[in-house]
């Protein structure tokens, strides 16, 4: 019931977000996708997240002058610890590595707001990189929950949450490759039903010949 109501809360709530994106691109696909949903997203300056650790009562102050915080999330770099990464280092390595900076700004926003929730998200590196994975799940003190984009989507994308609060599981729904493609193009056999992981250039990633084939109508 505690987690129904925590729904139903946010479905009546007006979001503020307030972002730290060092990617160009990245920042003008969030303002994009909040106009689309009537909502908007405040960058937030320096955009690289290390800069922000580097000065506890600046960071502190810039935080102080938006406002009560209420939710941290945090999608860290997958990239060196991601199973497409054959030597990827793990949260060594200069990319993922930014976990750490993520999670110093954790601890600066919940010891101005005791309580204040928390997610952070990932890639799936469990059989990967499994000491990197434990080491996570005992630093924020929480298991992550695994969520597969397939079970609503056309693709698949595994990807792992470790939050504060309970995730409500999602209810799988049918939805076709098919209905992701420009007309005359279909996915080939192996595909019918899912398309692989989607990467961060869109639909644009499963435009390989691997993936589908074009069909001219006669």
């Amino acid at each position: 019931w505690s987690r129904v109501k925590r729904v139903l809360a946010l479905q009546h709530v007006e979001l503020r977000v307030l972002e730290v994106e060092l990617d160009a691109v990245a920042r003008s696909v969030a303002c994009a996708v909040a106009r689309s949903c009537g909502e908007s997203v405040t960058h937030l300056t320096p955009h690289n997240l290390w800069s922000w650790v580097a000065d506890d009562p600046g960071v502190q102050k810039i935080l102080d002058a938006q406002g009560c915080i209420d939710w941290v999330f945090c999608g860290f770099a997958c990239q060196d610890v991601s199973t497409a990464h054959a030597c990827g280092a793990g949260l060594r390595g200069i990319k993922s590595s930014v976990y750490f900076a993520a999670r110093e700004i954790l601890r600066i926003v919940t010891q101005m707001y005791p309580g204040v929730d928390f997610t952070f998200e990932c890639t799936d590196f469990s059989k990967k990189h499994p000491r990197d994975w434990k080491f996570v799940a005992e630093d924020l003190g929480v298991n992550a929950v695994l969520l597969d984009a397939a079970l609503v989507a056309p693709c698949r994308r595994r990807r792992a949450f470790w939050s504060s609060f309970d995730f409500i599981p999602l209810e799988s729904r049918e939805v076709s490759p098919k209905t992701c493609l420009y007309p005359h193009r279909f996915p080939i056999a192996k595909h019918t039903r899912k398309f692989p992981t989607v990467t961060a250039s869109g639909p644009a990633s499963w435009a390989m010949s691997k993936c589908v084939v074009s069909r001219l109508p006669d």
